[in-house]
């Protein structure tokens, strides 16, 4: 499927083309690839009732959505980091990052309901995960009851409720409201 970019956003896209040509050593940006500018083409094995054309590029940012998940996991959780030991062992260390990303996306989707998320403010995912990364002690002093839970769930809450917000821009759909358009 194909669809044409907003004038704006195609605007922005030519003057990044144009400073990538002059980086490459270019003298001017080749027809083609100034005609592809104009176009967002999507490439799907959905049908039409599965998705509607109209929707299918508010689709595909919920996708990259997810694909930021996979990022924060990635990169903050390495879970995709792990030494050559048996395999056995391997599986037990998956399985313990997939607890902690568990444990952790529970607490930080809890506590964002409590402090304003989906409702005009969006948190961000990886800055969320970065957090709770560096609060890894004081959470693991909280599940082998040395300390309450409850001072561990407040300072999250306000840590998260501070500087963890993604900033909305004007004229595009958050996350929350994409999955709005797609729960009809």
């Amino acid at each position: 499927m194909f669809c044409l970019v907003a004038k704006d956003q195609l605007l922005k896209r030519q003057k990044r083309q144009h400073t990538k040509t002059k980086r490459r050593g270019k003298a001017k940006v080749e027809k083609q690839v100034w005609d592809a500018l104009e176009l967002n083409v999507f490439v799907t094995n959905t049908t039409e009732s599965q998705i509607p054309s109209n929707q299918l590029h508010q689709a595909y940012r919920l996708r990259w959505q997810i694909e930021l998940i996979f990022k924060a996991w990635k990169q903050v959780c390495k879970i995709h980091k792990i030494k050559e030991v048996k395999a056995h062992r391997v599986l037990t260390i998956i399985y313990a990052q997939l607890l902690w990303i568990v444990l952790n996306w529970s607490i930080i989707n809890n506590l964002a309901t409590r402090i304003g998320y989906g409702k005009d403010k969006v948190l961000s995912i990886y800055k969320c995960f970065k957090t709770m990364k560096a609060l890894n002690p004081i959470e693991r002093d909280c599940l082998y009851k040395k300390k309450s839970i409850n001072t561990f769930l407040e300072l999250v809450k306000n840590t998260l409720a501070k500087i963890h917000f993604v900033e909305i821009r004007k004229g595009h759909l958050s996350s929350i409201s994409l999955l709005n358009i797609f729960s009809y």
